[in-house]
């Protein structure tokens, strides 16, 4: 890591008075006018009637932005936002509009601005970017690059800016045409962080164990993904972390990625008190983000479906770096995976993974893709390779490099693992959980994890509170989608509450649900039992508390239930996935033992891999089956198991002999 330095506050002082950069040459001008309010001008190439921003931004200008410059307003375009030229005025090379502070969240866009606590501010520059609407014949859509990419940009008194790896004590004019859609600039007084790998500016009224977390965690969190990726960035990586000090109950964070920075806010009251979950849930955030700079920036996916391979792995990431720095103990390593695991298998039912976007289920690409970069790991220790996943994504990084749009897909990803040695047996199942419909595409990832060294037994006994949760939540969105065909509602633990639906009378208002079926949530096997019993039969089912509710008419039960799992393996307790499951003490065993459930092929097998310890280099396991007798060589030193037989049913005991 390298050695820390911290910007000197004598920069701050180094203010110069704003002053006029331009010249003849078109660019934008970004200047402050007050704390509060700023003006922008764009002096073009030569004057214009029709000019279209590059981001529509849900037209957020229209209410926000003032145009100085006579003769010009803001209109629409269909989904496009323009600055038109009206009726009988005269076309200008220079156009200035204002603005005051916007720092309101936006759907599916970047914040206009985004406010430190110490009063520093984020401004995001490709709400600025416009093209000459008459020039657009150039362009391959009206949304590609702008034409303006140059910004003259002047510092409110006593601040510095931070952008692209860079801090500027004064003004400065940059070239944006780099970052495509834009980036946030940083203006303040906040002290940088600078390793020679990381600048990061961490908001100085954080809670103060938080800041020093994240002043603590960033430089080792990137060094580690450094050395683990074995890519250079090309540019040196910006992190941006600010405030929101709210008093919105809870604690909340969002965070995203742009060309080269990540930008991030924490907020509500809850952060203020020192947690092991605050902390935990605060690292998670920062090492899944950061891992994006290199699975993310350097290389894109093609295909919004296919984001299983980036968000997943930024997962599987996340909680392998975490665990090796030291800040999550190996049992809460192996928790998270198993949760990843169950959340996936609980949430695409009968459905593939493809296809989840287009659903509305985006956080399956982070639960299944997690999953599928676990088992990537531990099939590529399986066949012998020579990386690892941080290494496998080397290579994918550095085959999409050669893609003229520097992108890849999931014909490469399966590629690649063939090339590394990967059997067409886990390449086969993998894509079964992403592509196949029905369930026996879990048998199949089951056996085809086991067959990679990664074993997944039941959890007996009564539902944790998160298992709780996931089946409250179901069997409420299973009600209101009966009820309306469409639902949307939030909520923790085992409260939610619903929002009103459009068009739906029985929803048309907010309704707390606490309880279904006269059943409060929190008793959630019962409360199942009785939904599915009343939609069998076709009944109502009430849903919301036991002094406002409502009657849904249910026509089809809730979906299975799927057991829930704990993975078990040396990748679930060891910073990588090495394929092999965890070493025991050797030791005797007896000559037979039973195995609980031989119905079930895969338990069969994943009883037997549980026993391990046997004395000799290798032990021959057979089953007893009505169709015969099955064996497999089984290691006892890699605790690997091969050759063994798939039965439609199995029965007996399975037998441990001598070789």
């Amino acid at each position: 890591m390298g050695k820390l330095l911290f910007r000197s506050a004598a920069l701050l002082a180094l203010f110069f008075p704003v002053h006029s950069q331009a010249s003849g040459e078109p660019h934008i001008r970004l200047e402050p006018l007050t704390s509060d309010r700023w003006r922008v001008t764009w002096q073009l190439e030569r004057p214009a009637a029709r000019l279209r921003f590059a981001r529509a931004a849900n037209f957020f200008r229209e209410k926000q932005w003032q145009v100085i410059t006579p003769g010009y307003a803001l209109e629409r375009e269909a989904e496009s936002q323009l600055l038109v030229l009206q009726s009988g005025a005269t076309p200008q090379q220079q156009i200035v509009a204002e603005f005051d502070v916007y720092t309101e969240p936006m759907i599916k866009e970047y914040q206009a601005f985004v406010r430190f606590t110490d009063g520093g501010l984020l401004v995001y520059t490709g709400h600025l970017y416009l093209h000459d609407v008459a020039d657009e014949s150039a362009y391959a859509s009206p949304d590609q690059t702008p034409n303006l990419t140059t910004l003259d940009v002047q510092l409110p008194a006593g601040a510095q800016a931070v952008v692209r790896g860079r801090v500027h004590a004064n003004a400065f004019r940059w070239d944006t045409g780099a970052e495509g859609d834009g980036t946030f600039i940083y203006f303040g007084a906040s002290e940088p962080l600078e390793t020679d790998h990381l600048l990061a500016v961490v908001d100085s009224g954080i809670p103060a164990w938080l800041r020093q977390r994240a002043l603590d965690l960033l430089p080792r969190l990137f060094d580690d993904y450094r050395r683990r990726f074995g890519l250079q960035l090309p540019w040196k990586p910006l992190v941006f972390l600010a405030y929101d000090a709210s008093d919105r109950p809870g604690y909340s964070m969002v965070g995203g990625a742009l060309a080269g920075l990540l930008q991030m806010q924490i907020s509500g009251p809850a952060w203020a008190k020192k947690s092991a979950e605050a902390g935990q849930r605060f690292d998670y955030l920062l090492a899944h983000e950061a891992a994006h700079f290199w699975n993310g920036q350097l290389a894109e996916y093609r295909d919004i479906e296919e984001s299983w391979m980036h968000e997943g792995s930024a997962d599987a990431m996340a909680w392998t770096a975490l665990h090796e720095l030291g800040q999550v103990e190996g049992e809460e390593l192996r928790r998270q995976r198993s949760e990843a695991i169950n959340q996936c298998f609980f949430g695409l039912g009968d459905r593939p993974l493809r296809g989840a976007a287009a659903r509305g289920h985006f956080h399956q690409f982070y639960t299944c893709g997690h999953l599928l970069a676990l088992w990537t790991g531990a099939a590529l220790a399986r066949s012998g390779a020579p990386v690892d996943l941080f290494g496998f994504w080397h290579a994918l990084v550095e085959r999409a490099r050669q893609d003229p749009g520097g992108r890849y897909d999931q014909s490469d990803y399966f590629d690649l693992l063939r090339e590394f040695g990967v059997d067409s047996r886990s390449r086969r199942a993998m894509r079964a959980l992403v592509e196949a419909t029905g369930p026996a595409k879990f048998a199949a990832a089951r056996a085809g994890m086991l067959h990679a060294g990664l074993r997944l037994s039941t959890v007996p006994g009564p539902p944790d509170p998160a298992w709780t949760h996931r089946l409250a939540r179901a069997l409420v969105e299973h009600l209101l989608s009966q009820a309306c065909g469409r639902y949307s509602f939030n909520g923790s633990e085992t409260r939610f509450v619903s929002r009103p639906i459009e068009n739906c009378p029985l929803l048309n208002r907010e309704l707390v649900i606490e309880q279904v079926a006269e059943t409060p949530l929190d008793d959630i096997e019962v409360a199942w039992r009785r939904v599915n019993r009343a939609c069998r039969a076709g009944r109502t089912v009430r849903l919301g508390t036991a002094s406002d509710s409502v009657a849904v008419a249910c026509q089809a039960p809730p979906p299975a239930r799927p057991p829930r799992f704990s993975l078990h393996g040396a990748a679930t307790v060891g910073p990588d996935a090495t394929g092999s499951l965890p070493a025991r003490q050797p030791g005797a065993i007896s000559a037979s033992q039973n195995c609980r459930d031989f119905r079930d092929p895969v338990a069969v097998l994943e009883c037997v891999s549980s026993l391990r310890g046997h004395p000799p280099a290798s032990t021959l396991v057979g089953f007893s089956t009505p169709g015969g007798f099955f064996q497999s060589w089984r290691d006892t030193a890699s605790g690997r198991t091969s050759g063994f037989a798939k039965a439609p049913r199995m029965s007996g005991v399975a037998s441990f002999l001598p070789s």
